[in-house]
């Protein structure tokens, strides 16, 4: 897609990506505004049920420390905070325009 956006939203993508460097990139590069996406939180008492559920159904799933998220999100210029829902962290970090 082509932005610039005001909110860039990604829930429950990063569960399954390896890597999410290279797409929370591009989506700084398209936001101007806001961008608010959500990881597993590892550290979630289910957790590993879940790792071994989607494992055992050939689906990888990945998940991260809220310090993994934050050295993710953090870039000078930007203020990235994180708010646990569940098993799940929030990420929303303020890009300015």
């Amino acid at each position: 897609l082509e932005g610039p956006f005001d909110i860039s939203l990604a829930i429950g993508v990063f569960d399954y990506t390896g890597d999410p460097t290279p797409m929370l990139e591009r989506m700084r590069e398209l936001t101007r505004g806001m961008l608010i996406a959500s990881f597993p939180v590892r550290a979630h008492p289910l957790a590993w049920i879940r790792k071994l559920r989607l494992c055992l159904a050939g689906c990888p799933v990945y998940f991260y420390t809220p310090s993994q998220v934050v050295s993710l999100l953090q870039r000078p210029g930007s203020q990235a905070r994180l708010q646990t829902l569940g098993r799940d962290a929030l990420a929303i970090v303020e890009l300015g325009a």
